[in-house]
């Protein structure tokens, strides 16, 4: 699938945790994980690593040194997790907070940017023979959710978290802190809002904050803004080892534009490429030229190579290319124009769209009844309207029966 990636600013999560000694942990039968590697301290010496962690028998003895590790933070990939983590997590929260806007499910839509992170904690003690024996790992997992309309200068943040275990019998009770901020183009940092602190819940409690953002508008298509946090534990009663993980970028994006052409103002998440669906039932001529090119090629179809936008010019080039308007060119290229008994009004149709970049010189083109090309024409106008398609944005369009 060709991808071209715009440059633009980033929005950074600043995320810090603070989680107290306490008796109150909770246990929760799991397998036995793999073998754990515990990166070497240099603020301990001769620490040994740990092998596979211990079942509850060979823990140590609780007057043994708690030691935490925050590991490095991890995107969910696979969409059964991110289902699994993402939905559950929004769902839970709408039930909570009843005054929260609902988010419907933790998917990527031109309008609603999803992910799902883990900023997982080791939790281990040493007894006085030097070895690190793990006990638990917590996993803090994080969804991001962006939103935003159509006509809507402003975007919303949703933040929700959630406490896991993983395996073991971890602590699982404090507080954590989420600070929001953003990096634009200048290369600045500035905060989208105050820094809130969170209680650590029992697995199962969600903490949710929603945060109103006005990005700064743009009329070029790679003024985008993306997501990224940083994750610091701070464990009171405990002793924290080895650096913080640092930034994580998310790649999760906003872009707010203010193109005249659609009108107001509006914003989108532009890592979704939006579909235009061409119905053989409305414009027979033009579908069945569309599907034979992209079964040879495959340009524009989904889950193929995306098309993009073009401007003007590029416009009227690529018709001047496929399309010329001269007889004798257009004879050469679409061969003898039908007449009035086989085809009402001939035009002349390309593929790929004149209105791409991957229109113009070795496009297919083909005789198609004017009321086609108008209507196809009615068709991309209010997509690329409708989706905030711009020029430099990538497309795909849907031939179907």
């Amino acid at each position: 699938m060709s991808q071209r990636r715009p440059f633009g600013a980033i929005i950074a999560l600043v995320l810090t945790m603070q989680v107290l000694s306490s008796a109150n942990a909770f246990a929760q039968p799991v397998d036995t994980p793999a073998p754990l590697e515990v990166p070497d301290s240099p603020t301990v010496p001769g620490e040994q690593l740990p092998g596979p962690a211990p079942a509850p028998e060979q823990l140590p003895t609780p007057d043994s040194e708690i030691f935490v590790r925050s590991l490095p933070i991890v995107q969910v990939t696979d969409p059964a997790e991110i289902q699994r983590i993402g939905d559950s997590a929004i769902q839970e929260s709408a039930q909570q907070q009843r005054s929260a806007t609902p988010i419907q499910g933790c998917n990527n839509t031109r309008f609603k940017s999803c992910g799902v992170y883990i900023a997982p904690i080791l939790q281990y003690r040493r007894g006085t023979d030097g070895v690190a024996v793990p006990f638990g790992t917590l996993n803090v997992n994080i969804t991001l959710v962006m939103s935003s309309s159509v006509n809507n200068r402003q975007s919303n943040i949703f933040a929700y978290f959630e406490s896991e275990i993983e395996w073991g019998t971890p602590i699982t009770t404090g507080t954590f802190t989420f600070t929001p901020s953003k990096v634009g183009p200048d290369g600045i940092q500035a905060p989208i809002a105050e820094m809130r602190t969170f209680n650590l819940n029992p697995p199962g409690v969600i903490s949710y904050e929603q945060y109103p953002e006005f990005s700064k508008l743009t009329t070029s298509s790679i003024g985008w803004s993306t997501y990224t946090f940083a994750w610091t534990s701070v464990i009171a009663g405990t002793i924290q080892e080895g650096p913080p993980p640092g930034t994580f970028y998310t790649e999760q994006r906003i872009r707010c534009d203010s193109t005249a052409a659609f009108g107001a103002a509006g914003c989108v998440n532009p890592t979704n490429y939006p579909t235009v669906y061409y119905n053989k039932a409305v414009i027979p001529t033009i579908t069945q030229h569309v599907l034979d090119r992209q079964a040879i090629t495959g340009e524009g179809r989904p889950f193929g190579s995306s098309l993009t936008r073009t401007n003007k010019d590029g416009i009227d080039l690529n018709r001047d290319i496929s399309c010329p308007a001269s007889q004798l060119r257009r004879l050469e290229l679409l061969g003898e124009k039908p007449g009035p008994d086989e085809m009402e009004n001939p035009s002349c149709d390309e593929y790929p769209l004149a209105s791409s970049d991957q229109g113009g010189s070795g496009a297919s083109v083909r005789w198609v009844p004017l009321k086609e090309n108008n209507s196809q024409g009615g068709t991309m106008s209010q997509f690329y309207k409708g989706n905030r398609v711009m020029v430099g944005d990538n497309f795909y369009v849907n031939a179907f029966n």
